[in-house]
């Protein structure tokens, strides 16, 4: 185990298998001979997920075997030729360090468009080195009027070891426009599958008022004309708009006919998922048709159920590069034997997959079982919930755009929160391209915040508001104590109330109050309300302003106790 600071770490095995923070792998280097390899460069062979507990036999998962990484033949090494050079061509050339050749793929803005360049042109892998072409010139990927990144990458013989990759850029040509964006979003709730065992109550709705919350919000942002939302639920009767598997490809195959690479990309899929195939299997996510978990029918599995891998094949076709997908999943304890306290090494490994090889946000949940999944009190799956109290305005960038890194890290920390006593619930995984920048999706207004309506179990603190009995203002600054203090208590494990850092917020409860010092004694008049209504006022001194917001809080929070 290697801490690298308080946060982030890595853990690594004497053959090279490694676990580490997502900063981490973006931090770190092996060296072989003259060469630095990243730790990103052997994720495919040697990440394991989850690597420390399995050693210390807390996880049951077996740990993969691999080749010791001593043993490694390293990867070709990259040349390119500016396509502004070649006749719109992008020129590649390879040199064999010693590995040999493998796969050459090529992306376009993260997303990759060719898998391997070597299938598609005639080259003699057997030479020291190779040069191939590949034509850029009005490539549906390229987006107008923006910069554009082109990256190569190289594999080894074996497949086990990548190349950094290499890049170069796309000037915007003088007379190409930026286009605005179109937005392109897939909805999908599973709740009635067939037969009664994976049944869920909150997956389709979810799904519903996800889709409402982003319709409205995408109208704001982009204009009806410029929105395709499609929702697959199970409580439509249309047979065409059933989440099935088929309806699934199809709407994805729709999208990559009509978008554009300036476009928005936003899938979001709720209901159940299973990971099959043991230390190199894969996450699958189960259809409407499915009747159990149970996948070893190559049958069954085909007909009823979605890997990533399939999802990866399915998203790199669209040529979007503004791309969000939310896996919010529901795990069945039977199916996955003693999993219940980690998301599965392989369901991690997919989602590293899916942002490595399409450019995706990718933010996935993920609970033990259906009790944990939907916990009644909220009326949503938790992790749905906490988005859409994330869009109705606490995750809102200057109070309205719904930008996607900024929600997702909300989500991140809220579910924990929500999820205090309830057992079963993993804190949200996301996965963020290494030169990602973030961007929004979406506009609310107070209208659209305001039709977005939640169960809140926990009374919700905003802002306070208190100032000194003859100024116009909080000279001792009691209010960003007592904002500080709410917060803290927010975020107990057992805590008893939330906390909204914004002045408006639906049903809000707010201390609003003037205080006065009189010697080394502050005196606070506390008044609390619920909107425009009046729930209780009281009176607290302290000698320290510190103390006094802890008492203040805890007068309340005791005062609102049923």
């Amino acid at each position: 185990l290697i801490p690298l600071d308080s946060i982030n770490w890595v853990v690594t095995t004497e053959v090279g298998l490694f676990d580490a923070t997502q900063s981490a792998m973006r931090a770190l280097h092996y060296v072989q001979g003259a060469e630095t390899i990243d730790i990103d460069q052997l994720k495919q062979t040697y990440y394991e997920p989850s690597l420390l507990p399995k050693i210390l036999g807390y996880n049951n998962e077996p740990i993969r075997t691999a080749k010791n990484l001593t043993e490694l033949a390293l990867y070709p090494e990259i040349n390119l030729q500016h396509p502004s050079l070649n006749n719109g061509k992008l020129g590649i050339q390879l040199e064999d360090q010693g590995g040999g050749y493998g796969q050459i793929v090529v992306l376009i803005n993260d997303k990759e468009v060719v898998r391997d360049l070597s299938e598609m042109v005639a080259v003699d892998k057997l030479r020291p080195e190779i040069s191939m072409t590949y034509d850029l010139k009005n490539h549906p990927y390229i987006k107008e009027g923006e910069l554009n990144k082109v990256s190569v990458k190289a594999y080894n013989k074996t497949g086990n070891i990548v190349s950094k990759p290499k890049n170069l850029y796309l000037l915007p040509t003088s007379n190409g426009k930026k286009q605005k964006p179109k937005l392109h979003a897939l909805l999908v709730g599973v709740s009635d599958y067939v037969g009664a065992e994976l049944d869920l109550s909150l997956a389709a709705k979810d799904a519903t008022d996800l889709s409402k919350a982003l319709t409205a919000s995408a109208n704001q942002y982009l204009g009806g004309d410029n929105i395709d939302v499609v929702l697959l639920t199970t409580d439509n009767k249309n047979p065409f708009f059933k989440p099935t598997k088929q309806n699934i490809k199809r709407a994805l195959d729709l999208f990559a006919k009509n978008s554009g690479p300036n476009d928005i990309l936003f899938l979001y899929l709720a209901g159940h998922g299973v990971n099959y195939g043991g230390t190199e299997g894969d996450f699958y996510f189960l259809t409407a048709d499915a009747q159990s978990g149970t996948l070893t029918d190559d049958g069954v599995r085909n007909g009823v159920a979605i890997s990533s891998l399939e999802f990866t094949e399915l998203i790199k076709k669209i040529p979007a590069t503004k791309q969000v997908m939310i896996i919010d999943a529901c795990h069945s304890g039977q199916f996955l034997g003693d999993l219940s306290k980690n998301m599965s090494s392989s369901q991690v490994r997919a989602m590293e997959t899916l942002k490595d090889k399409t450019g995706l946000y990718v933010l996935a949940g993920s609970a033990a079982d259906a009790l944990s999944y939907e916990s009644g009190s909220f009326g949503h799956g938790i992790l749905t919930y906490s988005l859409l109290y994330g869009i109705k305005g606490p995750a809102l960038r200057e109070n309205e755009f719904i930008d996607i890194l900024k929600l997702f890290q909300f989500s991140i920390d809220k579910v924990p929160q929500l999820a205090a006593g309830i057992g079963g619930i993993q804190k949200p995984e996301l996965r963020v391209p290494a030169e990602a920048t973030s961007f929004d999706i979406g506009k609310m207004l107070e209208a659209e915040k305001n039709n977005i309506e939640l169960t809140h179990p926990k009374p919700v603190f905003i802002r306070s508001d208190f100032r000194e009995e003859t100024e116009d203002f909080d000279v001792l600054d009691l209010s960003a104590e007592l904002d500080t203090e709410l917060r803290l208590r927010a975020k107990e494990g057992s805590g008893k109330i939330d906390f909204v850092d914004t002045r408006k917020f639906e049903d809000g409860l707010v201390l609003r109050g003037r205080y006065a010092k009189n010697g080394t004694i502050i005196t606070a008049k506390v008044r609390y309300f619920k909107g425009v209504k009046l729930l209780g006022e009281f009176e607290m001194n302290s000698e320290g302003i510190n103390d006094l917001a802890k008492k203040i809080v805890e007068q309340v929070v005791k005062n609102l106790a049923p």
